[in-house]
C-alpha cells in the first residue's frame, strides 16, 4: 500500500472546524466518569475494511518513516481487539508514532511506552506479561496499553486524569502532564474525525458515538 502523505493528516486537522461537533460529543462523552467495574464505553465501531481505510491509513501516516507498514497494520488489528481503538492508537502516536524497539530514559518501553518498575506486577497479574520482550511485541504492549489506561479510568473516573497518570505516575498534576493528555485528545480527535469522514463519503453509518 502506498504511504499517504503528512498532507492526509493536515487535512483532518483543517476538517476539525467543520465537524467539530462529532468530536466534541465524543470527548464529552469520553470523559464521563467511569461505571464501578466497567470499561468505558467503545469510542467507535468501525468493520474489518473501514479499519484499512481510515484507522490503518492515519496510523501510517503518523508513523515513522522507518517504521515497516506491517508492523503499524498489527497495531491497529491489535487495537481493535479492544473496547477503546481510537484512543489507544491516540496514544499510541502521541508516545512513539508506532515505534515498537522504542524506550525512554525513564525506562519506559515500546510503542505504548509501558514503565516496567509500575507495572510489571499488575501485568503478569493480569496475565499480558511474561517477560521483557513482550513490552515490544506489537499485540501485547497494545493490550497491555488497554489494561493500564482502562484501569486508570476507573482509578481516576476521568479520562484526562488518567492519561495525566499515564505518563506521569502518581504525580500526574503539572503543566507537563496537562499538555500530554490535551495532545492525546487532539490525536484522537484526527482519528475521530477519519471515521466520521469515511461515514460521510460513503452515505452510510459506519461510525457509533459512544452515548
Amino acid at each position: 500500500m502506498r504511504r499517504f502523505k503528512k498532507g492526509w493528516t493536515i487535512a483532518l486537522v483543517v476538517a476539525t472546524a467543520v465537524l467539530a461537533e462529532v468530536f466534541w460529543i465524543t470527548l464529552v462523552n469520553l470523559t464521563k466518569p467511569a461505571p464501578e467495574n466497567a470499561k468505558p464505553a467503545p469510542q467507535a465501531n468501525i468493520t474489518k475494511p473501514e479499519i484499512l481505510e481510515t484507522a490503518y491509513k492515519l496510523a501510517i501516516a503518523n508513523a515513522r518513516p522507518y517504521i515497516p507498514e506491517s508492523i503499524v497494520k498489527d497495531i491497529v488489528d491489535a487495537a481493535y481487539k479492544t473496547d477503546n481503538p481510537l484512543l489507544l492508537l491516540a496514544l499510541i502516536t502521541e508516545e512513539s508514532h508506532f515505534d515498537i524497539f522504542a524506550k525512554s530514559r525513564q525506562g519506559a518501553a515500546g510503542c505504548a511506552q509501558i514503565v516496567p518498575k509500575a507495572w510489571e506486577k499488575d501485568l503478569k497479574k493480569a496475565g499480558l506479561l511474561k517477560g521483557y520482550r513482550d513490552y515490544f511485541d506489537p499485540e501485547k504492549s497494545v493490550l497491555m496499553a488497554d489494561y493500564i489506561i482502562t484501569r486508570l479510568i476507573k482509578k481516576q473516573g476521568d479520562v484526562k486524569k488518567a492519561l495525566m497518570s499515564y505518563q506521569c505516575g502518581n504525580r500526574y498534576k503539572g503543566r507537563r502532564c496537562k499538555r500530554y493528555a490535551e495532545a492525546v485528545f487532539a490525536r484522537y480527535g484526527e482519528y475521530v474525525i477519519a471515521a466520521k469522514l469515511l461515514q460521510d463519503s460513503k452515505g452510510k453509518r459506519h461510525v457509533e458515538i459512544a452515548q
